[in-house]
């Protein structure tokens, strides 16, 4: 990811990469409530910030979080070939 540093320490993520950050957080927040039963503290729920990336149709559909988790990873992939989830990730989805 192209991340730049502020002088006075924030963080700013650059370029087309900007467009897998949201995706990567609700990946690993999929796999918290999945392994924990905590959910994130989101101003939507996981469903909701799903269908805003496109990454299930907004048809009222409610997959289950393995198959939303599954689906956030091959959109990410999509997005960025050549990423490769971390092991907590791969861990969460080879169960």
């Amino acid at each position: 990811m192209a991340i730049e540093t502020t002088p006075d320490g924030s963080i700013i993520v650059t370029g087309d990469d900007t467009r897998i950050v949201p995706l990567v957080a609700l990946a690993h927040g999929i796999v918290l409530e999945m392994e924990t039963g905590m959910k994130p503290t989101y101003r939507w729920n996981a469903l909701t910030v799903a269908r805003n990336h496109g990454v299930i149709p907004n048809d009222g559909s409610k997959p289950q979080k393995k198959k939303l988790l599954r689906l956030t990873v091959q959109k990410i992939r999509e997005l960025k070939p050549n990423w490769e989830p971390s092991a907590h990730l791969s861990k969460a989805l080879a169960k």
